[in-house]
């Protein structure tokens, strides 16, 4: 229905209308705010994943494969799994800059 420009009724109008429109604005603020901050998040996530998988692989280098899949309840394969996709991530190559094939000597053996 319209309202006579000027009156209380089209002034109440407009106030609805400003007063819909902030709440519009704050909640599309407040929700791409929230998506770039899970995008902070899962980068960091990324870079815990591969300091992980860094460690591990530090592991297998001195510990029995097998022994490490035994702590972590993993089998053996996805031990290795895991290194060789450590490594991946680090360009391939170990702490003396040589490649590395991912698998620990004793794995190798067994």
């Amino acid at each position: 229905m319209a309202r006579k420009a000027g009156s209380e009724e089209h002034r109440e109008a407009l106030a609805r209308l400003k007063e819909r429109h902030d709440a519009e604005v704050a909640a599309h603020g407040e929700y791409f705010a929230i998506v770039e901050r899970r995008a902070r998040l899962e980068a960091e996530l990324a870079g815990i994943e591969v300091e992980q998988a860094t460690a591990l692989a530090a592991w297998v280098d001195v510990a029995d494969t097998a022994a490490v899949g035994r702590v972590l309840g993993w089998s053996p394969n996805k031990v290795r799994a895991a290194v060789k996709l450590a490594n991946v991530d680090d360009g391939g190559s170990d702490a003396s800059g040589a490649m590395s094939s991912g698998v620990h000597t004793a794995a190798v053996v067994a």
